[in-house]
């Protein structure tokens, strides 16, 4: 059996947060949270990695400038030619520690910034969070790190993020992802925040017209998720298996494992809207990268959510859609097997639901599984 060809890793170095979002996909600081792997196990995973063909590292949390790890881990990853990013909050980063970052070889960062300054620190639970993510912000793009913010959207900070965006450009920030929020973790406590398909539309449209006009400069790159397929701009036409990443959706679970997550306590996923209620595909605290994945492609832990849920089976859009996101069935549904709540029926004004985590370059209209794809597409 042949190796899997692994792109992307999300690497969580810590379980810990210095802030309190009420809205937190992995639920940070929750009780009975695990520890950490070892340096050196760590490093021993990432040249295994570096073997199947990895390119993108992305050290998350958690808040991951909490780890005393992460100048380590950017060094090593630096020395396998890695291309890797900070995803950080923003708060605990001075000017002298970006430096050192630096130093170490990191090149990429994302601040999360989820809108203005009250609203941000509203949502952060933490007055002062949108001053110090901002600064870190600043001083990174000072600095000649390839710099992006990116904010979760819910129905109560929607309103602000193009006025975000003008500011970012403003600041020179060269890219700006935005990302469809779900209740995961905490965050299941803001269902009822959750953006619908006809929001979501309205909104990307008006973020269309921005770019049309230049509000958000002419450099910044802008990521949005996709969320949906409409019929009337032939998005509908878009087969899961022509993309790469994960956000090609659940149709690929048991065939594709170029997008990985790996929890700070070494369990691994394909997605993380598995972390809570899902497959894990194993533990690497205790067994290889190499070994866990040749089990999954043996065993296909994932092959009962690549199938279409009862009552897809009749529908035309279902080489689009496959039924939708598996995570949002049971989040909303219970299990795993049901249709996503997203898809309303087989009509022009209710589109099908793609992979929640699908990507569309608002600048080139490139729809792709993963953000680097997005932005590299013609």
């Amino acid at each position: 059996m042949s190796r899997p060809l692994l792109q992307e890793l999300d690497l969580h170095l810590t379980s810990r947060c210095n802030l309190a979002c009420g809205f937190c996909s992995i639920d940070a600081n929750a009780p009975g949270a695990r520890g950490r792997l070892p340096l050196s196990r760590l490093q021993m995973l990432l040249d295994e990695a570096v073997t199947m063909g990895l390119q993108e590292l992305h050290l998350t949390g958690g808040e991951p400038t909490l780890s005393p790890q992460l100048e380590d881990i950017v060094r090593h990853a630096s020395g396998l030619g890695v291309r890797t990013r900070l995803i950080t909050n923003g708060t605990l980063l001075d000017r002298a520690r970006l430096e050192g970052l630096w130093q170490a070889g990191l090149r990429s960062i994302m601040v999360s910034v989820d809108g203005l300054a009250s609203t941000h620190d509203a949502m952060r639970g933490q007055p002062g969070a949108w001053r110090r993510a901002m600064g870190t912000v600043s001083h990174a793009v000072d600095l000649g790190f390839t710099t992006r913010v990116s904010s979760v959207a819910f129905s109560t900070n929607l309103h602000e993020i193009p006025q975000l965006m003008v500011v970012a450009a403003q600041r020179e920030v060269d890219v700006f992802s935005i990302f469809l929020g779900s209740p995961l973790g905490r965050g299941q406590a803001w269902k009822d925040r959750v953006i619908g398909r006809r929001a979501w539309r309205a909104f990307l449209a008006e973020l269309g017209d921005g770019v049309q006009r230049g509000d958000y400069g002419e450099r910044m790159a802008i990521i949005a998720e996709q969320g949906w397929a409409w019929d009337d701009r032939g998005d509908a036409t878009i087969p899961p298996s022509d993309m790469q990443g994960r956000g090609a959706g659940c149709a690929t679970l048991d065939s594709a494992f170029d997008y990985l997550l790996l929890r700070a306590d070494g369990r691994l996923y394909q997605c993380v809207f598995f972390v809570h209620a899902g497959p894990s595909l194993g533990d690497l605290s205790r067994r290889s990268l190499g070994q866990v994945l040749q089990k999954a492609m043996q065993e296909k832990p994932a092959h009962h959510l690549t199938e279409l849920p009862p009552g897809c089976g009749g529908c035309d859009r279902a080489a689009t859609c496959n039924g939708g996101c598996r995570g949002y069935a049971e989040l909303y549904r219970g299990t795993h097997r049901a249709r996503d709540p997203r898809c309303a029926g087989p009509d022009a004004d209710n589109p099908a639901p793609l992979c929640p985590i699908a990507k569309l370059n608002l600048r080139t209209g490139a729809i792709a599984g993963s953000s680097e794809l997005a932005l590299r597409a013609p």
